[in-house]
């Protein structure tokens, strides 16, 4: 039982009751006051526990919103910085608003592509290369809708490429390229 196996020694040890059948009867009542003496110990642990974690959760969703109202006003001081910097970044030369809308425009370019996007950008900001202008054009509030539809629309797939009517299938490749070589000889002086 596990009361027996939990619990102090000095509660689970009871002289066993030699002969009457009241002294077995005041050790089974002793040992059962000491089984709820241990339960309800262990009860208050217990509850005393709960109650620490709960205060500990209420003080982690207060900090959480602290920090959550903290960064929605830095958004928008952000924003303002950017809006305010604007003129300063035309003077010194420093496309950094430029940057971060290619960013996002790059974003929503289909894999490939977006590679291909940060491969030339990097490739401009290594060497400087001021004749390289990167720009991405399209429909934007259509590339904003594609990803943001749960499914992607199903892409046809091209149809394969019939082997060419003057080729018959039967011949093998180094056949028809031999056969190639020899309209090419043929047609030399």
């Amino acid at each position: 039982d596990e009361f027996m196996r939990t619990a102090p020694s000095t509660l689970t040890d009871i002289p066993a009751a030699e002969g009457s059948s009241e002294d077995a009867v005041k050790a089974a009542h002793t040992l059962m006051l000491n089984r709820l003496s241990f339960e309800l110990e262990q009860r208050n642990r217990m509850s005393q526990a709960v109650q620490e974690l709960k205060s500990k959760k209420k003080a982690l969703i207060s900090m959480n919103a602290d920090k959550r109202k903290f960064l929605d006003g830095l958004k928008a001081q952000l924003q303002t910085v950017a809006k305010t910097s604007a003129g300063m970044q035309q003077y010194l030369s420093l496309p950094v608003s430029k940057k971060r809308h290619l960013n996002h425009l790059a974003s929503l370019l289909p894999s490939p592509l977006y590679i291909l996007f940060y491969q030339l950008s990097a490739y401009k900001d290594a060497y400087a290369d001021s004749e390289l202008d990167i720009a991405i054009i399209g429909d934007i509030p259509a590339a904003e809708t594609f990803l943001a539809s749960p499914t992607p629309l199903a892409v046809p797939v091209a149809a394969p490429v019939p082997p060419p009517s003057d080729v018959p299938s039967s011949q093998s490749r180094d056949s028809v390229g031999d056969a190639m070589e020899a309209d090419n000889d043929e047609d030399e002086p």
